[in-house]
């Protein structure tokens, strides 16, 4: 079937297919109401909350029909996204995720994982992610990866491994990447794969990494000896412009 033959359109709670017409029921309370134990609340939320009668969590999202705030279990927040895909146009790249992650999924559980979350399949995603993007010279693409690395990690509770990863975060940050996608000589002389005159550091990595010290009780003299330690390797693995020395200095004056 061509793409264009695949266009559907949306009709409330359904959408046309070919000559299939797929169902897809409305979700989420627009009232104050609990999705869960449908108990009448203070207020709309503004965002997640947890429910004060029965302690599950509610979640914010908007409805694609009525764009309205709705209240949503976790477990409807796929169907709010399919909705918002089909609504976009963007339905095939959306089965094209959900296939992803049912394959990595599967993958994990084959390694012994029971139940992966998907803090654990996001993790895959990204960590596979990294030599694509490093070989594509999408620099710029491949920090955000590793942003997106710690993020899981601050998720999961693990502080140690994600401080150290915004730490090289903030180490790429410096050396300015940029995202070629090329690694023809003459193009790399105009745009270089990194070039720190572009540096540039995320003022809300640097309050994670404040706020993990202090969690963790990190002093700034051991910060600077950790930090120095894991980006000289990553210097190296890269071929950065910027020691992890130099890195040190401006880092720790944006620190303090």
């Amino acid at each position: 079937m061509s793409f264009l033959s695949r266009i559907f359109r949306v009709f409330g709670n359904s959408r046309t297919e070919g000559n299939e017409t797929i169902e897809i029921p409305r979700v989420g309370n627009k009232e104050p109401v609990c999705p869960h134990c449908s108990i009448a609340l203070d207020k709309m939320p503004g965002r997640k909350k947890k429910c004060p009668s029965c302690s599950e969590f509610i979640f914010v999202r908007t409805c694609p029909e009525e764009r309205v705030k709705v209240l949503v279990r976790e477990d409807q927040i796929e169907l709010i996204e399919k909705k918002w895909a089909i609504e976009n146009g963007a339905h095939e790249q959306f089965l094209a995720e959900n296939r992803d992650r049912e394959a990595i999924k599967n993958q994990l559980m084959s390694q012994g994982i029971d139940s992966p979350t998907d803090l654990d399949v996001k993790w895959q995603q990204l960590k596979a992610s990294l030599p694509k993007l490093a070989s594509e010279y999408k620099w710029g693409l491949y920090r955000n990866a590793r942003l997106g690395m710690g993020d899981v990690l601050k998720k999961q509770g693990k502080l140690s491994e994600a401080l150290d990863t915004y730490l090289e975060v903030c180490f790429i940050d410096l050396n300015g990447p940029n995202n070629c996608g090329t690694k023809d000589p003459e193009i790399l002389k105009m745009l270089p794969p990194f070039d720190p005159k572009s540096a540039f550091l995320a003022p809300g990595v640097l309050g994670y990494i404040e706020k993990m010290c202090k969690e963790l009780n990190v002093k700034p003299e051991d910060l600077g000896s950790r930090f120095i330690s894991l980006s000289s390797e990553v210097e190296h693995q890269l071929k950065l412009p910027i020691s992890a020395e130099e890195a040190w200095k401006e880092l720790s004056g944006e620190l303090r």
